[in-house]
């Protein structure tokens, strides 16, 4: 069972985010709920998004890492792989992309590195 910090009211909702992650032990699981965070993160900002007149912007789901607001890609990087990077090249070949990441992913690489040598 994931527990919020006692502090969760005083301090920033990326702080609470990196908390709750950190407490899930199993790399695919912990990867399934940062996608779902940055989810919640896009939905929060589309509805937020100062628009007047205009209409709502739509999110589109479009892998369960990927997403695009009108011509704007986001994309969650949580392995450093061939694909991953393979999949941010084509978004970014093609459109404007913005690739979220673990907040320590230079730790996170050297972990992944050293896995594998």
């Amino acid at each position: 069972m994931l527990t919020l910090r006692e502090d969760w009211r005083t301090v920033l909702g990326g702080a609470v985010a990196v908390d709750l992650l950190a407490q899930i032990h199993r790399d695919n699981l912990r990867q399934e709920a940062a996608c779902h965070l940055v989810a919640a993160s896009l939905d929060l900002l589309v509805a937020t998004w100062p628009r007047g007149e205009r209409p709502p912007l739509l999110i589109e789901t479009v892998s369960i890492a990927t997403w695009r607001i009108s011509r704007l890609y986001y994309t969650f990087l949580a392995e450093n792989d061939d694909a991953a990077l393979a999949r941010c090249i084509e978004l970014g070949r093609s459109t404007e992309l913005t690739v979220v990441v673990y907040l320590n992913f230079r730790r996170f690489q050297a972990c992944q590195a050293a896995r594998f040598r």
